[in-house]
């Protein structure tokens, strides 16, 4: 029989079930090594030598009687060597007492026994081994043991690695800087991570099988779970979720979730796996950022109001005190000139005049500009109509204005930023885009648009926008004021083709 190819329960089943009473003579005899013959016990004993792995026999005083020549090979040692309780001398130290131990509690119990320990090889090397042993019984008798073992070491070895790397796995699932978890197709967790628990506050047995994901978010959180939940089963997937999760203090913690699902294979759900990231701080900073950038915007509004009412002052000081100065002093003048009529210094007084009336004009023309008094007095399209007249005598542009509507009322605020966006607009027109007519067209439904259009040369857009946020062209600034009153800009606008700029405004 080729013995080197059966297995370790084969070789095992084959000593167990051989012919007992044929081996009578061996199994009862006190001679450690008979040769091979041809009697029925020395072709046992020869049996036990063939084994591919090292076996031993014991008597009922427990002794050892016989080993097999893979037994000497492994050791080294002599059959005189290892007779008796010579053997232990090959036990590792720090295994001799448990595996002896164990040895002779199977003993004294009658009972067969399966023991590991390291055993010293020929080299000098402790091998792992696993020691088998099994009741030698002669007509119903205990006669001792017969055992077989087995180098064990590349498998312990493996077992180690495979230990390790679980090990290696395990803390990576637990001390990962995210928290883990599953839970099943009802929504119970049956798995968490330490790191997910040290977030919560909880016990692993506090959670797991008992508790459902959705009886740990908030009240907010959890309207519509159950709807999101069977969508995700369906689905598959979940990305980027945020929850609101309520630790075992009271204490809320905001996470983002991503989660897959598993199913078995019929396609049924078995239990969602998902990742999570606490975003607690994160939020916190964001809604931080939102309140500073709403003081912000509320200063930006008082400063804008507050240099608002500031040309308002200068605008009417202009128009009250200077202008009305310039006025007086032209009426005096002229008067005089009448009553110096045909003298030399008429002509001196009538080019004072006439400085003083282009003093009046700048005077007027500079009020209009820092605080339109139509803007104040009749309203936003009137005011754009005066300014579309101002471009046409100082630029030359044609600026046409449409409303679509019979009348709409505006705050003081909105009319002053949109009337200044549009000035902007004007602006550029003149300054960039060589245009010859501009038109403005004002519409409402739920919020106000106000589309500027030019025949223009155009420009690139992106080009603009990006070359110093479009600061030569004036856009950034009209960005930041249709942005601070909740608004929107498009620009539509090509090289050759002219633009047309489209604002919105709620209402």
């Amino acid at each position: 029989m080729q013995y080197e190819k059966l297995t370790k329960a084969e070789l095992i089943r084959i000593l167990r079930d051989r012919d007992v009473a044929a081996a009578k003579p061996f199994l009862t005899s006190n001679t450690p090594h008979l040769p091979c013959g041809g009697s029925n016990s020395s072709s046992y004993h020869c049996l036990l030598n063939e084994f591919p792995a090292l076996v031993w026999r014991s008597g009922i005083d427990g002794k050892c009687n016989f080993f097999n020549l893979n037994w000497l090979a492994f050791t080294g040692r002599t059959l005189e060597q290892e007779l008796g309780d010579g053997w232990a001398e090959g036990v590792h130290p720090d295994d001799l007492e448990k595996c002896l131990s164990d040895y002779l509690s199977a003993f004294h119990a009658r009972r067969s026994f399966d023991i590991e320990y390291r055993l010293r090889r020929y080299d000098g090397e402790y091998r792992w081994i696993h020691d088998v042993g099994r009741l030698l019984t002669v007509d119903g008798q205990f006669n001792g043991y017969v055992g077989i073992c087995f180098d064990i070491t590349e498998t312990k070895k493996t077992d180690l690695m495979l230990q390790d790397k679980l090990e290696e796995i395990s803390d990576l699932y637990h001390n990962a800087p995210c928290g883990y978890h599953s839970v099943d197709g009802d929504g119970y967790i049956v798995a968490i991570n330490d790191t997910e628990l040290s977030w919560l506050g909880y016990a692993r047995e506090e959670l797991v099988g008992h508790a459902r994901l959705s009886d740990i978010m908030t009240p907010e959180c959890r309207n519509g779970y159950v709807e999101r939940f069977q969508t995700f089963k369906e689905r598959g997937w979940i990305k980027d979720r945020e929850l609101d999760l309520v630790c075992k203090d009271g204490n809320v913690i905001t996470v983002l979730l991503n989660g897959s699902a598993v199913y078995d294979d019929n396609g049924n759900f078995k239990m969602c796996r998902s990742t999570l990231f606490d975003i607690t701080e994160r939020k916190r900073n964001e809604r931080l950022i939102l309140s500073h950038q709403e003081q912000l915007k509320l200063l930006a509004d008082n400063l804008f109001h507050a240099e608002e009412m500031e040309r308002k002052r200068i605008s009417g000081d202009l128009h009250d005190m200077i202008g009305q100065s310039l006025i007086l002093s032209k009426i005096r003048l002229k008067r005089l000139s009448e009553e110096l009529e045909g003298r030399s210094a008429a002509a001196l007084i009538d080019e004072i005049i006439k400085l003083t009336d282009e003093s009046i004009q700048q005077v007027r023309s500079l009020i209009f500009q820092i605080s339109p008094p139509l803007l104040y007095e009749v309203g936003l399209e009137a005011a754009v109509e005066s300014l579309g007249e101002r471009f046409y005598h100082e630029h030359g542009l044609e600026v046409n204005v449409r409303t679509r509507y019979a009348s709409l009322s505006l705050s003081e605020g909105l009319r002053v930023t949109l009337y200044q966006v549009l000035r902007e607009l004007l602006l550029n027109v003149v300054k960039h885009v060589d245009a010859r007519q501009v038109s403005v067209v004002f519409d409402k439904s739920d919020s106000l648009t106000i589309t500027v259009e030019d025949d223009g040369n155009g420009f690139n857009v992106e080009d603009v926008m990006s070359a110093n946020k479009g600061s030569g062209y004036g856009l950034f600034n009209v960005r930041q004021k249709i942005e601070r009153i909740n608004g929107s800009i498009i620009i539509d606008s090509s090289l050759g083709r002219g633009t047309r700029v489209l604002l919105n405004v709620p209402l």
